[in-house]
C-alpha cells in the first residue's frame, strides 16, 4: 500500500536545486538529485509539536508548499523520515505529527528536499541507468545517456548486465531523445518534476520561454491482473527542441502488449471526448456550474483499438488552455469535484497551448 509521502514534485526553483543546461551531465544531475539524494538541507533553528502538528522554523528555508522533505538528526525521531509539508512560509513549514506528544526536539536537526527513493545500479561517465525500489513496480529500467550537450538519449530496457548493455530495448533500435536547452551553453532552463516511486514526469523551458521538452517514464495502471510490461515510455523520437506532448493520440512505447509477449508496442493516450488536446477544451476556469477544477483521468491504449490501463499521477483539466484564459501554469488547486481532499498542479505545455494536472497528494495509485 502506498503512504501519503509517495507523490513528490521539484522544480528549478527549489533553493539548491541543480541547474538543467545545454552541457554534457546536467540531466543526469537533475535525476539524480530528484530521485537519489535530495538536495537544498537546511540545519532547522528549532523544531516543536503542539497538538499533532510540528512546526520548523529556519529563516529563509526555501521550501515550498507541500514538498516532501527529510528530516534527519532529531530526537525523537519519529520526526526523522519523509514529511510531506502542510503549511509554509518564508521562514517556517509546519507538518503532520500526529501520535507524538507535545515537545521540543533536540539535536542537529536538517532538513532537505526528499528523494523519490529509486535506485542507480548502472552508471558511466555521463551515463546512467536507473530503477525503481517499490516492490510492486515493473523491472524495466530508465537509461540515460547525457553525453550529447543538448540532446540525452534516453531508452527503456528490460534488463540492463551494465550501463551500455541491456535487453528488451524500448526502442528497439535507436533512442529517444530529451531537449535539455537549444542552445549548447550554460544557461540554465526552469525544469519540474513529477513522481512517485513507479514513475517520473519531466519537463523543462528548453528555450528558455515555452514548456516543450517532455519525458514519462512510468507503470500505467493496467487492467490487466498481473501485467508485468505496462511501463510507458514518452520522449521525443528525434533531435527536435519541440516536442507535441499534448497530442494525445500520438504518445510512445508500452514495454510490451498486454500478452506479454514480443517487444514494445505503440501506445497513445485517450481522454475526455472534447478534444484531442492535453489541457485544452472549452470550458472556463472556475467551472461555471460549480466554480470548481474539473480533470480527468487518462486512459493509455495499444495503438488506437486496445485499452491497456490509466496512467498514474496525471490528469487531463478540463478547461481552456494557460494560453486562452484558463488555469495558470504552476496553480495548485484543491477544489477537484472527482478527487477530493487532493492537490493538483498545472503543468504548462507547449508555451501554454496545453496544460496537464498532477496529484501532488497521492497516493497514484491503490
Amino acid at each position: 500500500m502506498s503512504n501519503p509521502v509517495d507523490a513528490q514534485w521539484f522544480t528549478s526553483d527549489m533553493p539548491g536545486a541543480p541547474a538543467l543546461s545545454g552541457t554534457v551531465g546536467t540531466l543526469i544531475a537533475v535525476l539524480d538529485a530528484c530521485l537519489l539524494n535530495g538536495f537544498g538541507s537546511v540545519t532547522l533553528t528549532s523544531l516543536t509539536v503542539s497538538g499533532g502538528v510540528a512546526t520548523a522554523v529556519k529563516a529563509g528555508h526555501g521550501f515550498l508548499d507541500y514538498v516532501v522533505v527529510l528530516i534527519e538528526g532529531s530526537t525523537p525521531s519519529e520526526l526523522n523520515g519523509k514529511k510531506r509539508i502542510a503549511w509554509v512560509d518564508a521562514n517556517t513549514f509546519t507538518f503532520d505529527a500526529t501520535g507524538i506528544t507535545d515537545q521540543t526536539a533536540t539535536g542537529t536537526i536538517t532538513a532537505k528536499v526528499a528523494p523519490v527513493g529509486w535506485d542507480k545500479p548502472h552508471s558511466g561517465t555521463n551515463k546512467a541507468g536507473y530503477a525503481r525500489t517499490d516492490l510492486a513496480a515493473n523491472a524495466m529500467m530508465l537509461r540515460v545517456d547525457d553525453t550529447p550537450p543538448q540532446y540525452s538519449t534516453i531508452i527503456m530496457y528490460e534488463t540492463m548486465s551494465d550501463v551500455d548493455t541491456g535487453t528488451g530495448p524500448a526502442p528497439t533500435s535507436g533512442s529517444y531523445y530529451f531537449c535539455k536547452s537549444n542552445a549548447a551553453n550554460t544557461t540554465a532552463r526552469q525544469w519540474r518534476l513529477f513522481a512517485d516511486g513507479r514513475g517520473l514526469y519531466l519537463f523543462c523551458k528548453n528555450n528558455g520561454s515555452g514548456w516543450y521538452s517532455a519525458l514519462e517514464f512510468n507503470d500505467s495502471e493496467s487492467y490487466k491482473n498481473g501485467d508485468g510490461f505496462g511501463t510507458v515510455l514518452h520522449a521525443v523520437e528525434s533531435a527536435t527542441y519541440q516536442f507535441q506532448y499534448y497530442t494525445l493520440n500520438s504518445w510512445g512505447l508500452i514495454s510490451r502488449s498486454y500478452s506479454q509477449s514480443g517487444g514494445p508496442v505503440s501506445a497513445r493516450c485517450y481522454t475526455h471526448s472534447r478534444s484531442s488536446t492535453l489541457g485544452s477544451n472549452f470550458q472556463s476556469y472556475p467551472a461555471p456550474a460549480d466554480s470548481g477544477f474539473h480533470a480527468w483521468p487518462m486512459e493509455i491504449w495499444e495503438g488506437s483499438t486496445l485499452a491497456r490501463g490509466l496512467l498514474a499521477g496525471i490528469w487531463n483539466p478540463i478547461h481552456a488552455s494557460p494560453s486562452t484564459g484558463g488555469p495558470s501554469d504552476g496553480l495548485i488547486v484543491t477544489d477537484i469535484p472527482q478527487l477530493p481532499g487532493r492537490r493538483l498542479m498545472l503543468q504548462e505545455i507547449y508555451n501554454g497551448g496545453a496544460a496537464a494536472a498532477f496529484d501532488l497528494t497521492g497516493p497514484w495509485r491503490e
